[in-house]
């Protein structure tokens, strides 16, 4: 990587990985050390803990990996949830400098008229007329699957996993999900308060395929 970065003609490169928010301190130090005479800055955008959980089970589900409910989803989550909040960022803090951390409301930017992607493309310093070009091309987006998708999907990966994950109808399957997130790509989940419990905010993401370990659940 290190190699890669050095022999590019590029002023700014982004390396992007879901592994760094599991790093540990030894982790973080090795890759300070590859990148000492390089100035890094660090940028993690932090969602509202509920909505993290949702967008993890969303593509949990989107990618065939499950069937179950967003309950069992998220009972299997919570104990990780306080360390993915609390234990990296020291590390990262302590290697590469307090002031090259750069920690982020990710709901507020989202919802802000700048959006996400010209608060991250600022932060690394790109320019502003710069900014706008980009922006104007347009940013493919991840779409966002609505309860009731999901729900389809998890039928659609109840079969597959019943069938055993063929590989050979792997692309069949992930077509038909993939046709599901896009039918809906643009429609919001609803933005309610979570204290009224998951199962009234969205009913279908809790109702089981039953199996007899879903009933015991």
């Amino acid at each position: 990587m290190v190699e890669e970065i050095e022999k590019s003609s590029a002023n700014i490169v982004v390396i992007s990985a879901e592994v760094f928010a599991n790093m540990t301190f030894d982790n973080v130090s090795s890759l300070g050390h590859y990148l000492k005479n390089h100035d890094v800055r660090i940028i993690s955008y932090l969602r509202e803990p509920f909505k993290r959980i949702l967008s993890q089970y969303s593509q949990w589900v989107k990618a065939g990996n499950g069937y179950r409910s967003f309950n069992y989803f998220a009972n299997m989550q919570m104990d990780k949830l306080e360390g993915f909040y609390e234990t990296p960022f020291p590390a990262w803090q302590n290697v590469f400098g307090a002031e090259k951390v750069f920690l982020k409301d990710f709901d507020r930017l989202a919802a802000s008229k700048e959006g996400l992607i010209y608060d991250f493309l600022k932060t690394i310093g790109i320019p502003s007329e710069h900014i706008n070009s980009i922006l104007v091309q347009g940013v493919e987006k991840n779409p966002s699957p609505s309860p009731l998708s999901l729900r389809m999907m998890r039928v659609i990966n109840f079969v597959e996993s019943g069938l055993g994950r063929p590989s050979a109808l792997y692309r069949y399957f992930q077509y038909a999900r993939n046709a599901l997130a896009r039918r809906d790509s643009q429609q919001e989940l609803p933005e309610k308060k979570t204290t009224a419990g998951i199962g009234s905010l969205f009913p279908s993401l809790t109702k089981p395929i039953y199996t007899e370990e879903d009933r015991e659940l």
